[in-house]
């Protein structure tokens, strides 16, 4: 039972890392994206600026356009800073005295109840919290109860709450099960085959394992798609700005030549 419960503790804290992961990855490149551009046209444009009044040449309208946005960055730039600290100072010191932020905690709620990585991680949590109750000798209602209070969903709670009201009209697992849509698929054809030969706890530590693997799968891909989105966006970004600067430069320079 402990051997059980340290590896349900390690893979808990595992999958956690991976979801704090799939979340601040993706902020990061979003802030890096947004670092370079506000480089690009807060520092880079105006020396572009004073190459072409060296020149005694226009500017083109996208470059211009680009330097004018470049000190509206620049302006703003000390403005959203301090917005996002003391944003971040507010949270900080509610969350450090106990303090409910209600509007963070439908956004976090929300997210859970619709993000396919949190329900995958939720599920893994109920069915992993039932195997190891059931296998220690609990009555499968405890068990329900307990393992829903862990899973940390309202979705996966409700569904629980409607499959437990089911037993109690009478209903089997399996049915209970099949009728709320906790589970369905091939999984609810291995729950019905665990709890007729009576070895439900197994079953869930199988259906467990392949929600563990279908959150890792779902963080990977999500992590996959962005990177290479960003970079892309980056790169276009850029490569605009630069060639609407640079092909008229080299088209003066040739006519000076």
């Amino acid at each position: 039972m402990m051997k059980s419960l340290s590896g349900y503790y390690e893979k808990e804290d595992r999958l956690l890392k991976a979801v704090k992961n799939v979340a601040t990855y993706p902020a990061m490149m979003i802030l890096m994206l947004l670092v370079v551009l506000f480089v690009l046209f807060a520092k880079v444009m105006p020396v572009f600026s004073k190459v072409y009044e060296q020149l005694g040449a226009s500017l083109p309208a996208a470059a211009s356009a680009a330097i004018r946005l470049g000190g509206i960055l620049s302006g703003a730039a000390l403005v959203l800073a301090a917005l996002i600290a003391a944003a971040a100072a507010a949270i900080w010191t509610a969350a450090r005295f106990g303090k409910k932020l209600s509007l963070v905690e439908k956004g976090i709620t929300a997210v859970k109840n619709r993000s396919r990585i949190a329900r995958a991680v939720a599920l893994r949590r109920f069915t992993a919290v039932l195997a190891l109750t059931l296998k220690s000798g609990l009555e499968l209602e405890k068990s329900m109860e307990l393992a829903k209070e862990l899973a940390e969903n309202e979705a996966v709670a409700r569904q629980t709450d409607a499959c437990a009201k089911r037993l109690e009209e009478g209903s089997s697992y399996y049915d209970a099960m099949k009728e709320t849509g906790l589970f369905s698929g091939f999984y609810i054809q291995m729950i019905k085959v665990g709890s007729r030969s009576g070895h439900l706890d197994q079953v869930m530590e199988e259906i467990s394992g392949d929600y563990e693997e279908m959150a890792d799968s779902a963080i990977d891909r999500m992590i996959a798609r962005f990177e290479p989105t960003i970079v892309a966006v980056l790169a276009v970004s850029v490569g605009l700005v630069l060639l609407s600067v640079m092909l008229p430069l080299v088209g003066v320079l040739s006519a000076i030549g």
